[in-house]
Order: C-alpha cells, then sequence, then structure tokens
C-alpha cells in the first residue's frame, strides 16, 4: 500500500469524501434498501465496502509519510519534546488546540473525557497530548512504534488538513466531519515548530531562519501548495502566496476541481501525498520540469516522482 500500490490507493479516500454527499442525497430520495439476494444489494454492498475502506485510509493512512514528518524534520520532537527525543516539553493540549489541532470526542477516553468536563486534566502538560494522540484521538496525527506507551513517530494523514469537528463537547473537540476544511488549523506554524527544516531549507536554496519565517506568514486555514515548485513564498504585493485549504467533499463530476486548475480530484490527491505530504507512492506530470515556470521541481525531480520501498528512493532522506 505504501510502496507500488500507493498511487492506486489514493482513489479511494476520493470514493469517500464524494460519497458523504452521495449517500446522504440517496438516502433523502430512496431511503429503502434493496431486496437481499439481489444484484442491486450486490452493487450496494461493493459501493459501500468501498466507501468504508476509503474512509479508513482517508483517515489513518499515512502512506509512509511519517518518514519525512518525524525521520526527516524530527516534527515529533518538537510534538513530544525529551519524550520523543527532542528537547523542552512539548507542545501541551492546550497549544495543540490553540494551533488549529481538532479531538475525534468519539475517540477520546472516557475517563479523559470525564477529566475534561470537571477541569481536572492539565492541558498545559505535553504529556496529555502524548496521551491523546495514543489514543489516536487528534484527527490526521497517526502514532507509530514506541515502547512504554509512547510512539516514537508520527504520520499526518489526509484527515490532518480536510476534517474537522463540531465543537460539540468544546472548541476544537466534538464529533468529526470529514471533508470539511480545517480552517483553524495552522500548518505553518506547525510545522515551523521541527527542530530540522534543513530538508526544506536546501531544496529551496535559503537557510532555515527563511523557512520558518515563510511558514510562520501563512496563518490559519492556510496552506501554500505550489512553494517546493517555484520557491515563491510571497505574491507580488508582499502578502503570502498561501491559499484557503479547499473542501474535500462535493466534489463529483468536477473534474477540474483544484484552485490552479492543474488536474481532477484523482490527481490533485496523487500531487499532494507525493509532493506535499512526501508519502510512498508514484506522480508523473511533466510541466513540472519546466525549470522557468517551477525552477525548484525541475531541480528536485518532482515531476516524475517514484518513492519508497523498492519502487525508488527517498527524495526527503
Amino acid at each position: 500500500m505504501r510502496t507500488k500500490y500507493a498511487a492506486a490507493a489514493l482513489l479511494l479516500p476520493l470514493t469517500f469524501v464524494m460519497g458523504l454527499s452521495l449517500m446522504l442525497r440517496a438516502q433523502r430520495t430512496n431511503p429503502s434498501a434493496a431486496p437481499p439476494g439481489t444484484f442491486d444489494a450486490v452493487i450496494e454492498q461493493n459501493h459501500g465496502d468501498l466507501f468504508n475502506l476509503g474512509r479508513q485510509i482517508f483517515r489513518g493512512d499515512t502512506f509512509g509519510d511519517e518518514r519525512f514528518w518525524s525521520d526527516t524534520l524530527k516534527l515529533h520532537q518538537a510534538i513530544g519534546g525529551v519524550r520523543f527525543g527532542g528537547v523542552g516539553p512539548g507542545v501541551s493540549p492546550a497549544t495543540a488546540l490553540a494551533v488549529g489541532l481538532k479531538l475525534d470526542v468519539d475517540q477520546v477516553p472516557r475517563n479523559v473525557l470525564a477529566a475534561l468536563a470537571n477541569k481536572s486534566i492539565d492541558l498545559n502538560d505535553p504529556a496529555n497530548t502524548l496521551a491523546l494522540i495514543n489514543a489516536k484521538s487528534v484527527i490526521g496525527v497517526v502514532p507509530f512504534g514506541g515502547g512504554g506507551g509512547q510512539p516514537q513517530t508520527i504520520g499526518l494523514t489526509c484527515a490532518f488538513c480536510h476534517s474537522t469537528v463540531d465543537d460539540s463537547f468544546a472548541p476544537g473537540i466534538g464529533h468529526r466531519l470529514d471533508g470539511w476544511p480545517n480552517r483553524d488549523l495552522n500548518v505553518g506554524a506547525i510545522v515551523a515548530l521541527s527542530p530540522d527544516l534543513s530538508a526544506v531549507a536546501n531544496l529551496l536554496q535559503v537557510d532555515q531562519t527563511t523557512v520558518r519565517t515563510v511558514l510562520n506568514s501563512w496563518g490559519p486555514g492556510k496552506f501554500d501548495a505550489e512553494l517546493f515548485l517555484d520557491g515563491k513564498a510571497f505574491r507580488p504585493d508582499g502578502k503570502t502566496a498561501a491559499t484557503l485549504i479547499p473542501p474535500a467533499f462535493g466534489l463529483a463530476g468536477v473534474n477540474m476541481h483544484t484552485y490552479t486548475g492543474w488536474g481532477s480530484v484523482p490527481y490533485w490527491n496523487a500531487f499532494v501525498a507525493n509532493l506535499e505530504m512526501h508519502g510512498s507512492g508514484v506522480f508523473y506530470d511533466p510541466r513540472l520540469s519546466d525549470k522557468t515556470q517551477f525552477p525548484v521541481a525541475a531541480r528536485a525531480g518532482f515531476g516524475n516522482v517514484r518513492t519508497g520501498g523498492d519502487d525508488g528512493i527517498d527524495k526527503w532522506k
């Protein structure tokens, strides 16, 4: 799944997020299920299986991007502090919520919810952030390995940017809303916490201080998808080139849905998973070999990426 089949697997989250609106629409117009044993029932079962698999991948599959976020940037050390082999105390739940991370109320342990309700839990203790990550309560953040109940690394999923919550329990804590863009999420500020941004700095041919300045300029709910392609961090008027995180639902029948108009939903899924999240898979677009328009992408070979396992090399190692 993380290597030769990764590109194909990227289509399944699309099945899920597009299916959200389609299934709700079908329930309103035709609430009755097909009779058991009929061909229509087989079709409905297959659709349901694909939907559930897409949901599982959308919520929980990192496509191996933990190798970038943890092994390369060491973001897990900034979040977990000394517990993850880093320095300093780490990130507290209060800070995590302040930068837009969301908690799935259905995944938070009952005793923790009770403690949150009566305010007997310390939201300034980074150890509680680790406990929530281990419980897989932090939407889009997946822990891997570790001993003594502590994860060694973390990876990020589609849901990190493209899911939020309904705030039914408290601000930032509630039932998850998959496909809704997380417009509270300060992606740049979170990535800027990484102890080692040398890989990004080398790619852009600048120093790490400049990288952090650029990341902190994005602001909540924004992401610069073209930074790794053209290296242009700011618009001609001096404002950030980052754009709003788009929704991932309601795109059925929309073939050129991206803000740039570069391609279809499957194209954009592969683009983000391979070039932005730096997971393992295959991505091909010869347009990114244009040294004039996309100097960074052309220099890095992003127009023909085959990363991970036996299928190629990891450009970010």
